[in-house]
């Protein structure tokens, strides 16, 4: 069986039934309800085991973000800015969604010639004024010698 969801953008793919959110304690400070509830979330995704991702993607995925999984292959993005469940959430798997699309991207290759070619660009060079000689006085001795544009001792 095809699986077409490997033709969508990440971003339009159902990750949903691939991955679980895991509530911990908070740990904002000062927080009256802290040890209380559990608002604190962190998305677990298995790389491996993914059905919507081909396996040039998996291997990308676990190049690009091997910090960010652990032993047993699970990608884990943590959200605890907010006192709400949902919304920490909703914030993890945004992140989630981005680490994907960032580790997916691809690295356009620059040469040495390109970089050279818009360093060199005209009026990308600034002149520099030679140090200890005024404006003023480096035209009137530049006036007086038409050859020499060099510094004047």
């Amino acid at each position: 069986m095809k699986n077409h969801n490997l033709n969508k953008p990440i971003a339009n793919r159902p990750f949903e039934n691939e991955y679980k959110f895991v509530a911990t304690d908070s740990a904002l400070p000062g927080d009256q309800y802290t040890s209380k509830t559990e608002t604190q979330v962190t998305l677990e995704f298995h790389v491996k085991n993914s059905r919507l991702l081909s396996e040039e993607e998996k291997e990308a995925i676990l190049t690009k973000l091997k910090r960010r999984i652990n032993d047993d292959g699970f990608l884990q993005v943590s959200a605890g800015e907010y006192n709400s469940q949902t919304q920490n959430k909703h914030l993890a798997e945004k992140r989630f969604y981005n680490y994907l699309v960032e580790a997916l991207k691809r690295r356009k290759k620059v040469f040495l010639q390109d970089i050279l070619k818009r360093k060199l660009k005209k009026g990308s060079i600034p002149k520099r004024k030679p140090s200890g000689q005024s404006g003023k006085r480096r035209k009137k001795l530049l006036g007086q010698k038409k050859l020499y544009k060099g510094p004047i001792h």
